[in-house]
């Protein structure tokens, strides 16, 4: 039986090339070699991503 999609977390997602594949989270999935951008990930790969952001202000 054929998948229709993978879910999927780690090296599992490089794994898959033809089935379309949602990653569960991603620290860093830039980073990590999963997508391109996170603006255009390219390829048969999606998935959430969390990202802290740190917002530094000066106080005077």
């Amino acid at each position: 039986m054929k998948g229709n999609v993978i879910v999927a977390s780690g090296t599992a997602l490089l794994a898959a090339k033809q089935v379309p594949i949602v990653f569960a989270v991603a620290n860093d999935p830039v980073s990590s070699g999963f997508v391109a951008s996170l603006s255009r990930p390219g390829g048969n790969i999606t998935g959430l991503s969390l990202q802290a952001t740190v917002d530094v202000r000066g106080l005077h």
